[in-house]
């Protein structure tokens, strides 16, 4: 139900651009323009309450917005539109593939026969949009843009992303690079990569290992946090052969051991950045389905790079990206996108949830 398009993606072992598409924009945290909640729909209220009530969250797409609140006519096409109240400049120059369809599965809590998700296809089966009968083929789905200053001013440095997120039988996990969902960015966006000291990824990625015996085992069916350690230089959180062993897919969270995702499922995501030069500030946290997976806490890690500036995210991207590398096949489905300056929860919260107890300090995660 919510969901940019992106010129540029991250590359893998060499951190080269390539360009692509994306899915969606979300964006920022903390900020002391801050207003009740997010910015009303015209006639269309959330499907969320928190949406309009909790002053926290500053931006929310579900996708049950008017007809012309996005319109995908193909790739490259300067018509693409995408209407979010929170977002003050869209780029959907590369939003091929995505269409409003009513879910493949019920998503709990929600009314399957009325609750539209942003679906997109990634090959070979295509979809007609419900919405507007356009049929924009196949690709990242990508909807992207710039989060209104009045909502986040120059950025957020400590923010929350809630989504979530169904993958087609015949989906196919990433076999040489990754799958992106989510990435944030500095306002300035993509356009000036190299500003970027700083980057806020959600997806897949091919490279996490655990040792298995004489050797070892990829998974690329294990959610990661991606973080920059300046200009191009991004690594994965957790590290590879960390969390280990894995748990089974379907599996829930433990804490100690990292998470494998099951096709044919609806999951509800949840990460946390805070972004900082100073290791002993910066953090990153996710939640599935409410269970905390992985916390940052005590590893060491920064979420900027030194020697060059930490701004604020303040650009987002929600998607379906995956390098062209990959094999493409089969289809995602995304729905009730959340951001937040503080924890968000499943979905269904009508008043600003507790936040899960953190991780002792002093714990040990896997050595």
């Amino acid at each position: 139900m919510y969901a940019l398009s992106m010129k540029h993606i991250w590359g893998k072992s060499t951190r080269f651009l390539l360009k692509g598409g994306m899915l969606a924009l979300l964006a920022l945290t903390n900020s002391p323009n801050a207003q009740a909640a997010a910015p009303a729909r015209t006639n269309a209220p959330y499907a969320e309450s928190i949406c309009s009530s909790n002053s926290d969250v500053f931006f929310c797409e579900d996708f049950e917005g008017a007809a012309d609140s996005i319109m995908i006519h193909g790739v490259q096409n300067t018509s693409n539109t995408w209407k979010n109240p929170a977002i003050e400049f869209t780029d959907v120059y590369w939003s091929s593939g995505g269409t409003r369809q009513l879910s493949t599965a019920q998503l709990p809590g929600f009314d399957s026969t009325k609750n539209r998700v942003w679906r997109i296809a990634k090959g070979p089966q295509t979809f007609t949009d419900i919405v507007t009968g356009k049929n924009p083929g196949t690709g990242d789905g990508g909807l992207q843009g710039r989060l209104n200053a009045g909502l986040a001013g120059s950025g957020e440095t400590d923010f929350y992303v809630r989504l979530q997120g169904w993958w087609s039988a015949d989906h196919l996990w990433p076999a040489e690079i990754d799958f992106k969902q989510f990435v944030g960015l500095p306002r300035s966006g993509w356009n000036t990569p190299t500003d970027a000291w700083w980057s806020a990824d959600f997806g897949f990625w091919q490279d996490y290992w655990c040792s298995t015996g004489s050797g070892y085992t990829n998974f690329n069916d294990v959610p990661m946090v991606r973080y920059s350690k300046g200009g191009t230089n991004t690594t994965i959180f957790p590290a590879a052969n960390t969390y280990c062993p894995t748990l089974s897919p379907g599996t829930s969270p433990n804490g100690t051991n990292a998470p494998r995702i099951q096709r044919e499922r609806w999951y509800t995501f949840e990460m946390h950045w805070v972004l900082s030069q100073d290791t002993a500030v910066a953090r990153i946290e996710l939640w599935v389905d409410g269970v905390k997976a992985y916390d940052s806490r005590g590893s060491g890690i920064r979420t900027c790079a030194t020697g060059g500036p930490c701004t604020g995210m303040g650009y987002i991207i929600l998607l379906a990206y995956m390098n062209r590398v990959d094999p493409q096949r089969g289809y995602y489905e995304v729905d009730n996108i959340v951001m937040s300056r503080k924890y968000i929860g499943l979905p269904g919260n009508s008043v600003p949830p507790v936040q899960p107890p953190t991780t002792p300090t002093g714990v040990s995660v896997n050595p």
